[in-house]
C-alpha cells in the first residue's frame, strides 16, 4: 500500500498518520518513515510504486504543487494505462476542485472513483479509505503487470552476476552503497534495475554497463542493453502515448523527432518492453512521382507485416488484432501537404491504428499537423528541446558499441 502526499501541510500528516495506523494490517509504505536522508530516495520510491497493489494519493494544494507527487501520480496513472492490477484512491482534502487537478496535469486521476474530505476529520478520511481499502483482492506483488515485468528482466540479467561482480558495476549507479543494505539478494538486484530504468542514460549507466562486460556472456549482455536503452525517454511523455491509445476516437500522436528509431524508443518506454499487449511497425516516406500514394502505400505496407496481413489480401478485410497497434510514420523530406494528406486518409481507414508521427524535421512542426487533420493532435509533451535526440542517439550508440559488430542490429 503506496500512500502519496505532500508532508507540507500539518492536518493532511495528521491523515496520512492515521491512514497508516488504520491500515497497519497491510504493508503501508510512507516515505519520511521508511527512507534514511542519505538514501537515493527515487529509486526506492519507484520500487514500491512499481509493486504496490493500491495507493492512496492524499490531495491538498500542496500536493497540486508538488513535482514529486505528480511524479508518482503519474507513474501510478501508467501503471493503469498498462492494465495493471492497480487500485487507486484518490482523496481530495479540504476543498481541493476537479478544475485544479486537471490544471496540475493528472486529471486522469479523476477516472477512479475518488473520496472527497471537506474536513480535517482524521477519523472520517481513514473510515471511508479503509471501505475502498478492504474491497480491493489480493494479488501477486511481482509480475503482474509490464512495469513490475520490465525490473525484473533487468534485475535478472543482473542477477547472473556474483556480488562481487556486481560490486563495480553498482557502484557506478550507487554512490551511496544503500543496495548493499538490501539482505534479500532479489530486493537488492530490483532496486539497481529501477537506477538503471528511471535514471535515464547518463555516464553512469554506460560506465555500469562496461563494467559488465567481460562479466557478462555477451548475450546476457546484448538483453540487458536492449532494456535499458529506452529508459531516456521522458516518463511524462511515455504515458501520454499510452493515454492516446486508450482514447476512444484514437488521435494522431505527434513527437517532435527525426529518427525512427527514436520513435521506437518511445514506444519501448511506454510499453514498459511489453512482451505482449502491443504491436509496433515503422513505415517511411520515399520519394516518387505520386507522393501521397506512395507514403499511404508505406503505412499499408508496414501494417501488413505488423499484423502478419497476407498481400493477395485487401487491407479492407483485416480483423483488428486484440493488441493495441502503433504505426510510426517518418515523414522524411515529404511536403507538410503530402504527409498531412496521407496521414489524414489513413486515419479515416484504420483507425483502430494509433499513429505516430515524426514531425521533427525543417518544415514541419508539432503545431502544423491540425491544419491537415481538423481535429487536435495529441502531441507528446515534453517535446524534445534542441540537441536533445542527438544527444540521445549518442548515449545509445556508445552503450550499442560495448557489443559485438554481429549484435548491434539485435539491439538497434
Amino acid at each position: 500500500m503506496f500512500v502519496s502526499y505532500c508532508r507540507h501541510d500539518q492536518q493532511t500528516r495528521r491523515v496520512r498518520d492515521a491512514v497508516a495506523e488504520a491500515l497497519k494490517v497491510h504493508t503501508v509504505f510512507i516515505d519520511d518513515r521508511v527512507i534514511e536522508p542519505s538514501d537515493p530516495w527515487r529509486a526506492v520510491i519507484n520500487d514500491e510504486l512499481a509493486g504496490c497493489r493500491a495507493a492512496v494519493v492524499l490531495i491538498d494544494r500542496p500536493a497540486l504543487a508538488s513535482p514529486w507527487v505528480i511524479k508518482e501520480v503519474n507513474i501510478l496513472l501508467w501503471r493503469l494505462a498498462l492494465r495493471s492490477n492497480l487500485a487507486i484512491i484518490p482523496v481530495l482534502l479540504y476543498g481541493v476542485a476537479r478544475d485544479e487537478i486537471q490544471r496540475a496535469g493528472i486529471g486522469d486521476l479523476l477516472e477512479q472513483d475518488f473520496l472527497r474530505i471537506s474536513s480535517a476529520n482524521e477519523l472520517t478520511a481513514v473510515s471511508r479509505i479503509s471501505e475502498v481499502i478492504d474491497r480491493i483482492p489480493e494479488m501477486p506483488r511481482l509480475g503482474a503487470d509490464p512495469m513490475s515485468d520490465w525490473v525484473e528482466r533487468v534485475a535478472v540479467e543482473l542477477g547472473s552476476l556474483s556480488d562481487d561482480d556486481l560490486n563495480q558495476p553498482a557502484c557506478e549507479l550507487d554512490g551511496s552503497k544503500r543496495w548493499v543494505s538490501y539482505k534479500v539478494r532479489p530486493e537488492r538486484l530490483r532496486f539497481l534495475a529501477h537506477q538503471l530504468i528511471d535514471q535515464g542514460l547518463d555516464g553512469s549507466v554506460h560506465r555500469a554497463a562496461a563494467r559488465m562486460r567481460g562479466r557478462l556472456i555477451d548475450e546476457r549482455l546484448r538483453r540487458f542493453i536492449g532494456e535499458v536503452l529506452p529508459s531516456w525517454v521522458d516518463a511524462g511523455a511515455a504515458h501520454r502515448l499510452l493515454r492516446a491509445a486508450r482514447a476512444p476516437a484514437r488521435p494522431v500522436v505527434v513527437l517532435n523527432a527525426k529518427r525512427p528509431r527514436t520513435g521506437r524508443q518511445y514506444f519501448d518506454r511506454a510499453t514498459c518492453r511489453a512482451v505482449i499487449g502491443y504491436r509496433v511497425a515503422v513505415a517511411a516516406a520515399v520519394p516518387g512521382d505520386e507522393p501521397v500514394r506512395d507514403l499511404i502505400g508505406a503505412m499499408e505496407s508496414s501494417l501488413r507485416h505488423m499484423v502478419h496481413h497476407p498481400e493477395d489480401e485487401p487491407l479492407e478485410d483485416l480483423e483488428p488484432p486484440r493488441e493495441t497497434c502503433f504505426l510510426i510514420v517518418d515523414s522524411g523530406s515529404a511536403a507538410m501537404g503530402t504527409v498531412g494528406t496521407a496521414v489524414a486518409l489513413f486515419w479515416k481507414r484504420f483507425d483502430w491504428v494509433t499513429l505516430v508521427l515524426l514531425a521533427g524535421r525543417g518544415q514541419m512542426n508539432a503545431h502544423t499537423v491540425q491544419r491537415w487533420l481538423g481535429k487536435t493532435p495529441f502531441i507528446l509533451l515534453p517535446e524534445l528541446g534542441n540537441g536533445d535526440e542527438l544527444k540521445a542517439h549518442r548515449l545509445v550508440e556508445d552503450l550499442l558499441d560495448l557489443l559485438p559488430a554481429s549484435m548491434r542490429g539485435d539491439v538497434a
